[in-house]
């Protein structure tokens, strides 16, 4: 009974730390960059997800770094893989800021049968948290999940309560995914639609407590994730970033 009680308490100081982050809905540009970058008052680390390639992830990142806010709030990206546009975006930022606040960009390097999960944990521990700093930490959605991601999983064992995840769902390439996984997309980001009262993209919305946490996830990997029915939208993290349903 004691670890029912437990687990219960836990699950609603998630359910409220992540409300009291995340707004209930804030769209358009300025506000979703806004929105994230207040989310670091409450969180060390920000773990946020990502398509390898896709240009709307790569276009909000370097809106971030653009903001006059963010380089207040963090001083170092821990990235999966190179990202020529954000870097340009950082050093571009960077030439009108001393040293001492300049935003730093670590590569994941990962040594040949090393761990990626583990290796990119050591760097925000190295490049940020031993130095009392705040991170971004962008890699692939399946290594953010909560439940299944090892980067945020490493994380929370270093800082209980101190990690943030944010997932990106945006418009899916057709190339990349069957037309039966197309279909099941585009019909998951209606329904997800139908949760929200904005349709003004992006939006950054908490989903803890919303009607968008309890859809059914895999939809959304277009049936690539193999996540099972069982899992939902709100199990893999404590906001979405969310482009809009493919044309």
């Amino acid at each position: 009974m004691l670890a029912v009680i437990v687990s219960f308490l836990v699950a609603v100081a998630s359910i409220l730390f992540s409300q009291a982050a995340f707004p209930q809905e804030a769209s358009g540009w300025a506000a979703a960059t806004d929105a994230l970058i207040s989310a670091f008052d409450r969180a060390d680390v920000i773990v946020l997800g990502e398509g390898h390639g896709r240009k709307a992830d790569s276009d909000f990142r370097v809106a971030l770094v653009h903001n006059a806010k963010f380089v207040d709030a963090v001083r170092v990206i821990v990235l999966e893989a190179p990202q020529p546009e954000l870097s340009a975006a950082v050093e571009q930022v960077n030439q009108g800021l001393p040293p001492a606040r300049r935003i730093e960009i670590v590569l994941n390097q990962t040594p040949r049968d090393g761990d990626r999960n583990a290796t990119a944990v050591a760097l925000v521990q190295e490049h940020a948290l031993d130095k009392r700093q705040k991170a971004l930490v962008v890699f692939g959605s399946g290594h953010v999940w909560r439940r299944f991601g090892g980067v945020t999983t490493l994380l929370e064992q270093r800082i209980p309560g101190r990690v943030l995840v944010v997932e990106t769902i945006a418009p899916l390439d057709p190339r990349r995914a069957s037309p039966e996984g197309v279909t099941q997309f585009a019909t998951a980001c209606r329904a997800l639609e139908a949760t929200l009262s904005t349709r003004n993209w992006p939006v950054l919305f908490a989903l803890p407590g919303s009607a968008a946490a309890t859809l059914e996830a895999d939809p959304f990997y277009a049936g690539q994730a193999m996540l099972g029915p069982q899992v939902r939208l709100g199990d893999l993290a404590d906001a979405v970033l969310y482009f809009g349903a493919p044309q």
